[in-house]
């Protein structure tokens, strides 16, 4: 999704691709995607299960690090919105005890 894909025509010839054919980059199909964001996307897609991340933690840490420091651009778009849902979810909890 994050990269536009499409499902189109057969089915199950689509399925074999992805099966067996790498996803291009994410950098080639959502060009404005942070690089470091992008890096951490194409791992999770790799086909060989040795070069994805291990744990979810791990892909967690990625994330946050490539929002951070990836642009700040990306990062003051997206930080104050996580930070905002944070801080309303504990707010909510607060108010409900």
């Amino acid at each position: 999704m994050m990269a536009g894909g499409v499902v189109t025509g057969d089915v199950m010839v689509e399925l074999a691709l992805q099966i067996s054919e790498p996803a291009p980059p994410v950098a080639t199909v959502a060009p404005a995607t942070p690089r470091r964001l992008a890096q951490v996307v194409d791992r999770c897609l790799a086909k060989d299960p040795a070069a994805r991340f291990q744990r979810g933690e791990s892909v967690a840490d990625a994330i946050a690090l490539a929002v951070i420091n990836g642009g700040s651009r990306y990062a003051m778009q997206v930080v104050p919105g996580l930070v905002l849902t944070i801080m309303a979810a504990w707010l909510g909890w607060l108010l409900a005890r």
